[in-house]
């Protein structure tokens, strides 16, 4: 014979074990779910406030030639990529100092997150004639700040010597990155994409959409994208990072190859596109 009562503990009305304790953390865990929902400090919230602030339409700027406070994209065709920001992804590069990651995205409409305006450096960082005209000439210092939309204040586009601490994610190579400072590590020139024709044209206006190479002031090594994969908040994205990649002839292989993109495609740049 069964035990008397045996039976009545399987019962949906018999509460067992912790009841009370479980039944108040369920409370509280729902209590807590609601104060973050209202508050706005859900996981989704903070994704969708950060992808409403990267994903915000720009405009990008016109002309034959590149000005100072143009508004540009950085193209790189060998990847079929731009360049592109993630502000969710910190990268501590010197002592407390954090600086946010830099990839490509094959995502190519103007947007706050991959559209750069071309700035002037800091004084002591300038030519002497530097400032005869807004027109940035071959091999003149620069700087690339964020859209004015995405933050607040401006970030710069920067890299810095790799060491064992500091590298690219995947490949290892230097690191391209965001920072708020706008020293000599966020300046960039640009040469001419034949290493023949590069003494002739120095000093030369430098035209929108036409093949160029980018290069770091600082260290002398080129911005570059390679197909390997990145992932982040924004999907399956490229690594980018600096490094001179050069071919037999001592002349930048196609990783190394951009293109400052305005809103008037040139014919270097369909040509590029198509190849």
């Amino acid at each position: 014979m069964a035990a008397p009562g045996k039976g009545s503990y399987g019962l949906p009305t018999v509460r067992i074990n912790n009841w009370s304790e479980e039944l108040e953390l369920q409370k509280t865990l729902l209590r807590d779910f609601q104060a973050r929902r209202e508050s706005g400090d859900l996981l989704v919230h903070k994704l969708e406030e950060k992808h409403r602030l990267a994903l915000a339409p720009a405009e990008l700027s016109t002309g034959e030639f590149l000005h100072f406070g143009d508004t540009i994209q950085l193209a790189n065709p060998h990847t079929q990529s731009v360049l592109a920001t993630d502000l969710g992804d910190t990268i501590p590069f010197s002592g407390t100092s954090m600086g946010f990651a830099v990839t490509g995205t094959r995502e190519s409409t103007p947007v706050a997150r991959n559209c750069f305006v071309i700035a002037r450096p800091e004084a002591q960082h300038e030519g002497t004639n530097d400032r005869k005209n807004e027109v940035v000439h071959f091999g003149q210092n620069f700087v690339l700040q964020t859209y004015p939309s995405y933050t607040d204040p401006s970030l710069y586009l920067c890299s810095m010597l790799g060491t064992m601490q500091l590298s690219s994610r995947y490949t290892h190579n230097q690191l391209v990155f965001l920072s708020p400072r706008k020293g000599y590590e966020a300046c960039w020139k640009v040469l001419h994409v034949d290493p023949r024709l590069r003494f002739e044209a120095e000093g030369d206006p430098i035209p929108a959409n036409a093949l160029c190479i980018v290069r770091h002031s600082q260290s002398n090594v080129s911005l570059a994208c390679d197909n390997v994969l990145y992932r982040n908040d924004f999907g399956v994205e490229l690594e980018a990072f600096c490094k001179n990649s050069l071919d037999n002839h001592k002349a930048e292989t196609p990783l190394n190859r951009w293109l400052f993109v305005n809103a008037i495609p040139g014919q270097e740049a369909a040509a590029a596109a198509s190849a």
